[in-house]
């Protein structure tokens, strides 16, 4: 068939629309559109904007529902180790090596020495949880528990909810002393049952009975001697569940020193900070502060060990010392008393000053030597620099006794005596000072670490960080409401465009028919008139005005006056253009009949709430004469051939010889013959009734088709030898046509 062209500029057919379309591809090539990207962000504006509110909730919900984590945290001074035991005989700390002891107290800290008495005296190897309702139990109790503190009071038991008696539900407390299990049950769950009167009942994963008590009184299991339990406290309703387990000692100090961080603040600064984090925050304090306390304690301890082992050592040496300085004591004033007093001459006095100072210098460095082989090897600057300084005392000594030996017999054995006495005596008097020495060091040891601050107990917990995760799912969840409109439109690939269709399938875009919100409103029956062609303002209407127009051309030249309403798949608008296009056409007086040749699923006795019998199939089958099956509409010009009663065969009914006859005697009546057909791609009916109009237009919904489903409803009409005149775009969105492409909607008002 011919088209009939116009001098409008936006006909696909004339040389300005060419001009057009060929600009817009040298614009578009190679560039991105931002007009298209935001046409599809206003498209799928409710995806994204769902996706958005979707993942808001559920960062809400997160919030509430997840158990807040708390961190306490404390901090301790490791000083350079202070000397004691033997080296309070010398002042050697200016020769030690001052480096930071940090990574050892470290692992001072986290050793089982440490934790064992952690857990001893808090025991933490006896884990208590009350069973709570899955999921919004949690919850429920921390804000009973908040109202119950803005009040002041602790003491009230929650009503439980949904009758859940079973449950804690806020304020239950369980305190357990002591537990004692078999090897078999260690870590595992059991369940402590309140009994009321102050009664329980553990109970084993199988349930099986284990043990039944009363609180503050030892309970055992009767079947086996190694289950004993003491419970200090309970509180809760009859029925109400605590899970319980006990670890082993190694269990228990791995769930501590799990939980424990320790890191130096500034390296070489000696300073420790301790970390843990947890729900209870409560325990986490008592558990910081107990580690810290404990770890110092032990460091004195440790100290005053050392301190008391040297004291030891010396207590035993002192009386061998004395008893020396005895004897020697004895033999000089016996020596005396034999042979009266004998006075030393000069050079005997300053050999015996010689040898007594050099003495006192070996002992001396002898001591210091034995005190820094403790930290240093034998090749180290230090042990070398004393060792020279002994060999070299050890000389001068060898020489004094050299001139010693040539002094007078009496001389000699008088210089021994005095030599021997004087020795004793320093060595006895250098050790009675180290031992005062070591008590008074003993009894104000201190230890080289302390305690700077002690874990105080958190206000807010570090997780979650509601509104940093609120903020983040805002953003996480419009990201992924992008992405998800954007792989929409690249999976599905709907066109949208009037210029691509006609590109493509150089079939002209008669109109596009924008969305309408009145039309929704006639959907849910909100408004009483039945055709949206009652509402001379909507924009929808003003486009098939546009389509009226040019059909007034194309039916011209056209061979009847017979329009096939026509479409690829259902649910694409075809009866609803098909009505209201016949009230538009019989806007100036032409008389207009609707056929309803979608014999399957037809509906527009629906849209006129006329009956559906009595119509289209009637009229085929000869049950019914023409004038028998048109009803009225609301429209006067407007008269409607409803389907009628659907048969078992529509496509050979449709290809009836009387469906001819019809056709011919109905355009000698009316000025306009409409007719809906079902969808060409579900079942062939419009391939059929296209050979009996003269114009045939293809319905197709915005951004719904693909390029290969128009192609294959195209082909299946030119295989019956139906030709396609046009296309209708319809239900366009305000957005699109404003921002995305070339069809140019505009909305013109009338003012009186």
């Amino acid at each position: 068939m011919n088209h009939t062209d116009t001098t409008d500029s936006t006909k696909p057919g004339s040389d300005q629309g060419q001009t057009r379309r060929r600009l817009n591809n040298v614009i578009d090539e190679g560039v991105v559109d931002l007009r298209e990207v935001l046409g599809i962000f206003l498209t799928y504006r409710w995806l994204i904007s769902s996706v958005t509110v979707a993942a808001l909730l559920f960062a809400v919900l997160y919030s509430i529902l997840s158990t807040p984590i708390y961190r306490v945290d404390a901090l301790l001074q490791v000083e350079e180790k202070i000397s004691s035991g033997l080296s309070a005989l010398g002042d050697i700390t200016d020769i030690l090596d001052g480096q930071s002891k940090t990574t050892a107290e470290i692992e001072i800290l986290k050793s089982r020495m440490v934790m064992r008495d952690v857990i001893d005296k808090l025991n933490l190897d006896i884990e208590i949880a009350p069973k709570y309702f899955p999921v919004i139990g949690p919850a429920a109790v921390r804000s009973y528990e908040k109202r119950q503190r803005q009040k002041g009071s602790e003491e009230d038991l929650a009503d439980p909810l949904f009758y859940a008696d079973s449950y804690a539900w806020g304020g239950e407390r369980l305190s357990i002393e002591t537990l004692r299990v078999p090897e078999h049950l260690l870590a595992r769950k059991l369940t402590l049952v309140a009994a009321g009167d102050n009664q329980y009942q553990l109970v084993g994963e199988a349930g099986d009975l284990l043990v039944e008590g009363q609180v503050g009184e030892y309970s055992a299991s009767p079947g086996d001697a190694s289950i004993k339990l003491y419970v200090t406290e309970l509180r809760a309703r009859p029925g109400t569940e605590f899970y319980v387990t006990k670890y082993s000692l190694p269990q228990a100090v791995s769930i501590v020193t799990d939980m424990l961080v320790v890191n130096e603040k500034h390296k070489n600064s000696g300073i420790l900070v301790l970390t843990m984090d947890g729900a209870d925050k409560q325990k986490l304090g008592k558990t910081l502060n107990a580690i810290a306390n404990i770890y110092v304690e032990r460091n004195v301890s440790r100290r005053s060990a050392e301190a008391q082992k040297s004291l030891d050592f010396l207590e035993e040496q002192l009386p061998v010392v004395r008893e020396q300085v005895d004897t020697a004591e004895k033999a000089y004033e016996s020596y005396r008393i034999l042979h009266g007093s004998v006075d030393l001459g000069i050079e005997t006095k300053g050999v015996l000053e010689n040898i007594l100072k050099i003495n006192s210098e070996l002992l001396t460095f002898r001591q210091e030597r034995g005190e820094l082989r403790q930290n240093f090897k034998e090749a180290h600057p230090v042990i070398k620099g004393l060792d020279k300084k002994i060999s070299s005392l050890e000389n001068e000594l060898s020489k004094l006794d050299g001139k010693a030996a040539r002094l007078p017999k009496t001389q000699q054995h008088v210089l021994r005596l005095e030599r021997d006495l004087q020795l004793n005596t320093l060595l006895y008097n250098k050790l009675l000072n180290t031992t005062q020495e070591l008590r008074v060091a003993k009894a104000g040891t201190v230890g080289n670490v302390r305690v700077i601050d002690h874990a105080v107990i958190p206000d807010r917990p570090i997780k979650p960080k509601s509104m940093l995760i609120i903020a983040l799912s805002i953003v996480a969840g419009a990201v992924c409401g992008v992405i998800l409109s954007f792989c929409h439109k690249l999976i599905k690939g709907g066109i949208e465009d009037p210029d691509e269709l006609e590109q493509k399938f150089d079939i002209p875009v008669y109109a596009s028919v924008m969305h309408s919100e009145n039309q929704k409103q006639i959907s849910r029956k909100k408004i009483s008139d039945p055709l949206l062609a009652k509402n001379l303002d909507d924009p929808a209407i003003e486009c098939m005005r546009s389509l009226r127009t040019t059909l007034h051309f194309k039916l011209e030249s056209a061979s009847n006056n017979i329009i096939m309403i026509c479409g690829a798949s259902p649910g694409i608008g075809k009866s609803f253009l098909a009505a209201n296009l016949s009230g538009i056409l019989a806007e100036n007086g032409k008389k207009v009949l609707l056929i309803d040749a979608d014999l399957r699923r037809g509906s527009l006795h629906a849209t006129f709430n006329l009956a559906k019998y009595g119509g289209l199939s009637d009229l085929v089958t000869g049950r019914s004469e023409l004038s028998g099956v048109i009803k009225d509409t609301s429209f006067d010009a407007v008269k409607v051939i409803t389907a009628g009663e659907y048969p078992n065969n529509p496509s050979e009914l449709l290809l009836h010889k009387n469906v001819t006859k019809v056709m011919a005697a109905a355009a000698k009546d009316f000025d306009y013959l409409v007719i809906d057909t079902p969808p060409i791609l579900a079942v062939s009916d419009a391939a059929i009734i296209g050979r009996y109009a003269a114009t045939v237009l293809m319905v197709l919904k915005s951004n719904n088709h693909t390029v290969r489903e128009i192609q294959q409803s195209v082909k299946k009409f030119e295989q019956a030898g139906v030709n396609i005149d046009g296309f209708v775009l319809n239900d366009v969105k305000s957005f699109a046509a404003k921002y995305g492409y070339g069809g140019y909607v505009y909305h013109y008002d009338y003012h009186g």
